[in-house]
């Protein structure tokens, strides 16, 4: 695992040693999906055009500002799951800070997303104040039927949108093992119970931290980063080629 922040070491070496002219790199994340996994790919100093369609939407690095260190920080307009039923908002009232993250695969959201989501699909909540918690949820199977899709709106520079459609099978899966099996893949350990890739992130980074959008939000979008110039770009990716 490379950590590629804008003080990366590596990337310093790189350019020390003149293998790059610049810390311009761009990236497809992949997939870490049960049925459709896909190898992901990291190029400095290029832009893959096979792997993504239409223009980059930009962004500065670093703004809007958040609780927790991040560069690639966006504001999520609205956030819904998407299902045969309808559109069930998470997100009320004013745009959220959010952080693209590499690190993980899944979505780390707040607990009051965490609520909606248990309400949504007519799951018992058992609070306790302050106390309630609701980390790596598991579901019976039945309910995958709730979760479509996941459509998430980014606000960028001048009022532009950008949207991002998480697919069903990116957003759910039957309940998988939290490590590598011999077969180099994260396997069913469960085949009757359905595992969301949405989970609680107050307990690592505290209340109103904003939102983590991991590799299940990255896997439909292709991310160019230019820490020099001091911005980002997102573009919708080519998921088959």
């Amino acid at each position: 695992m490379l950590a590629l922040g804008p003080n990366s070491s590596v990337i310093k070496g790189f350019l020390d040693a003149g293998l790059i002219p610049s810390s311009f790199m761009d990236m497809w994340f992949g997939s870490r999906s049960e049925t459709r996994p896909s190898t992901g790919e990291l190029t400095l100093r290029g832009i893959d055009h096979a792997r993504h369609v239409g223009g980059f939407t930009k962004l500065s690095i670093g703004a809007p500002p958040m609780k927790i260190p991040c560069p690639l920080s966006v504001k999520v307009r609205s956030m819904n799951i998407n299902n045969d039923q309808g559109s069930f908002p998470l997100i009320e009232g004013a745009p959220v800070p959010a952080c693209i993250d590499p690190l993980q695969n899944s979505i780390s959201a707040s607990k009051d997303i965490m609520k909606k989501i248990y309400q949504m699909a007519g799951l018992p909540i058992h609070e306790a104040g302050a106390e309630a918690r609701y980390s790596n949820p598991t579901w019976p199977i039945a309910k995958s039927y709730l979760f479509r899709n996941l459509s998430i709106e980014l606000e960028g520079a001048n009022g532009t949108i950008k949207t991002v459609v998480v697919p069903e099978y990116e957003l759910g899966s039957h309940q998988r093992g939290a490590s590598l099996d011999q077969f180099g893949e994260y396997g069913v350990v469960n085949s009757s119970r359905l595992q969301l890739q949405i989970f609680e992130g107050e307990n690592d980074y505290g209340d109103d931290f904003g939102i983590l959008l991991g590799g299940i939000f990255l896997s439909q979008i292709y991310l160019l980063v230019d820490y020099e110039r001091g911005y980002f770009g997102l573009a919708d990716g080519v998921l088959d080629r």
